[in-house]
């Protein structure tokens, strides 16, 4: 297997990786805000706040991340295509 497949390889991986990121922090999300809606839940506001602005965070930084890999992918099949 040469570099460039393996490499091709790894980086679908880890776009695989980061978009399961991204559906498990907007299914955590959806899962705090159906406790909120719960009239049975006594939740402290701010708190959960907090917990949904840090879910966010990451599902921001985890889509940030898969911009680059596939601006990566790009170039490399762009490399790819002109050899």
């Amino acid at each position: 297997m040469s570099d460039a497949s393996s490499k091709h390889d790894k980086l679908l991986e880890e776009e695989q990786q980061l978009q399961n990121k991204i559906t498990t922090c907007q299914t955590m999300l959806q899962v705090v805000f159906n406790a909120l809606q719960d009239e049975t839940v006594n939740l402290h506001l701010l708190t959960v706040e907090d917990i949904v602005v840090l879910i966010h965070s990451f599902e921001a930084n985890a889509h940030t991340e898969l911009l680059h890999l596939w601006f990566e992918k790009s170039v490399r099949g762009n490399k790819l295509g002109n050899q």
